[in-house]
């Protein structure tokens, strides 16, 4: 009989241990997938994993914490015990916040360069306006690029990219059409016969706050018109930047 009472409390509080590293992990893992799903089109951008394994590191101590104390739990004295619960219950209340953090600062994102999704974006970039782009893509456009990008990273971004050639015609109908809507619209010529519609250009300090940039340019020679929507809210000084500019960096 003694012995079976010694075993009792052993049995219990191996039962309290498992059931908290069972219900942070599953707690952990039912956020973090309900936090993929959440995006149209998910994706993981494995440049902004570092700072979310730390965070994801915070939100399963009290896993971390309840395992260790399971396999030392012969060796905890009763007073211990408790002294270890309302421990794991105060790093609970730290990793619930981390937990909540790391929504913020996950790697996942909506990301597509399929041509069947066009402007069918996220619910935050819904709310802006991008009138310049063509409604649907040309039936005649040939060499079609479509690139869509929609990240939460401590601050929102996107892109929004299309780049098509069209005849001759539609690209003069087209240039028409932007000029309509924007009549004030800024104008830059450059080389290689290429006239650059910029609607909106806000940058803070050179990318490192954010960004918002908005154009439509056209090249006379190769007949192709290239739609820009570019916005950072915040760009983590500088390592975020337009998907346009990646092209250049990378051309």
């Amino acid at each position: 009989m003694k012995v079976k009472e010694q075993r009792k409390p052993s049995r219990a509080w191996s039962i309290i241990y498992l059931a908290i590293v069972c219900l942070n992990l599953l707690l952990f893992f039912l956020v973090a997938i309900s936090w993929f799903f959440r995006f149209k089109y998910p994706y993981i951008h494995l440049q902004d994993w570092n700072g979310f394994l730390l965070l994801s590191l915070f939100c399963v101590l009290p896993a971390i914490l309840s395992a260790l104390c399971f396999v030392l739990r012969k060796f905890i004295r009763l007073w211990l015990r408790i002294v270890t619960i309302v421990l794991i219950g105060l790093v609970s209340l730290f990793s619930g916040f981390c937990l909540w953090l790391s929504t913020g600062a996950s790697p996942f994102g909506s990301q597509t360069s399929n041509l069947d999704h066009y402007l069918k974006v996220d619910s935050f970039v819904e709310g802006f306006t991008y009138d310049y782009f063509p409604e649907s893509i040309p039936a005649s456009a040939e060499n079609t690029q479509y690139y869509y990008r929609f990240r939460y990273y401590f601050g929102k971004d996107f892109d929004i990219y299309l780049q098509l050639i069209l005849p001759q015609s539609e690209f003069d109908g087209e240039k028409a059409r932007i000029i309509a809507l924007y009549p004030d619209v800024s104008v830059s010529e450059y080389k290689g016969g290429i006239t650059k519609y910029e609607i909106r250009a806000v940058s803070e300090n050179d990318w490192t706050y954010g960004y918002h940039y908005e154009f439509v340019t056209f090249s006379e020679t190769s007949l192709t018109v290239t739609y820009v929507i570019a916005y950072c809210s915040d760009s983590a000084d500088g390592s975020i930047i337009p998907y346009c500019c990646e092209i250049e960096n990378h051309g």
